[in-house]
């Protein structure tokens, strides 16, 4: 015998037919047996209860064997598949618990690293700022200096560089390096130890920005790696009251008058040389803007321009 709740719902479904049809059959043979053997009535009808009874028990009997044995093993496979069903996503719900607190220490890693690489990117750039002559404060310096640095990220590929180029004048670098990120970052580093090792050679900016690109150019071909960079470089020569620069590819600086008229490009024909990292071969020309002309109350501008 089988028992099982899907046994149960189909004797439930199949028992009031069969006592239906019992009831109906016990009453015409009641009836038919008292017409013609005139038998006892109490005899008969009891007589057929019994048989009755024993036939629906056969009947249930057979069908909870035949029938309910198999709904009864489907039913028990359900449950057992269910069984390992439910332990499969317990298992699962502990592998993605333990990959999210993997990938969140990685996580906090990454960010641990990205911020000591921020703190070493802003320690790169200039602290102070070269006085000129060398020997005189910032107040009496013929030249002066003001920076605003805003990376767009924890890492940048913008940076700039103030230095002293002889007693009586100053170089300004300014770089944006393609892309964002640890990448334009690490180009950012490699040429900034690039300038200050070709500023001990030459002084000259078309020159410096011409032996940085060549070198540029060679390591990032080694590297198997296609990025480029702008460059701004000018030098503020105040002994010939002039300014030397030139620009690889760079947005031209700006030449700020204070009393006069409003701001104007640092440019003498209107071309720009190439950007930095491209073509090894490039060679970049000077302009020249004041030009001897002494004028105390002007400024220059340069600066990166991120989308």
């Amino acid at each position: 015998m089988f028992h099982g709740d899907s046994t149960r719902a189909l004797l439930l479904r199949t028992f009031v037919p069969l006592i239906v049809a019992a009831s109906l059959i016990n009453g015409y043979i009641n009836t038919t047996l008292l017409q013609h053997w005139r038998a006892n009535p109490a005899l008969v009808a009891a007589l057929c209860a019994v048989a009755f009874a024993g036939l629906i028990g056969w009947i249930i009997s057979g069908l909870s064997m035949a029938i309910g044995g198999r709904i009864d093993r489907a039913e028990e496979a359900r449950n057992l598949a269910q069984a390992e069903l439910r332990a499969l996503n317990a298992e699962l719900e502990i592998r993605v618990q333990e990959r999210t607190r993997e990938l969140r220490q990685k996580n906090q890693q990454i960010a641990e690293q990205l911020r000591m690489a921020r703190e070493l990117q802003l320690a790169l750039l200039p602290q102070q700022f070269p006085t000129v002559p060398a020997d005189v404060s910032d107040d009496e310096s013929a030249l002066r200096f003001l920076s605003l640095y805003f990376p767009t990220g924890d890492v940048s590929g913008d940076f700039f560089s103030v230095f002293s180029v002889g007693e009586k004048a100053a170089g300004v670098f300014i770089c944006d390096v393609m892309g964002h990120g640890v990448r334009s970052a690490l180009i950012t580093s490699m040429i900034r130890a690039l300038v200050e090792e070709e500023a001990q050679v030459t002084s000259d900016p078309g020159e410096l920005l011409t032996r940085v690109n060549h070198a540029l150019a060679e390591i990032l071909k080694q590297a198997h790696t296609t990025m480029f960079a702008t460059c701004f470089y000018l030098v503020a020569d105040v002994n010939n009251a002039q300014l030397r620069f030139a620009n690889a590819g760079h947005p031209c600086a700006l030449h700020i008058r204070q009393r006069s008229a409003p701001a104007e490009k640092l440019e003498s024909d209107g071309r720009v040389g190439p950007a930095m990292g491209i073509f090894p071969s490039a060679r970049y020309q000077n302009r020249r803007a004041l030009d001897g002309h002494r004028r105390p109350d002007y400024a220059v501008h340069g600066r990166t321009v991120r989308s």
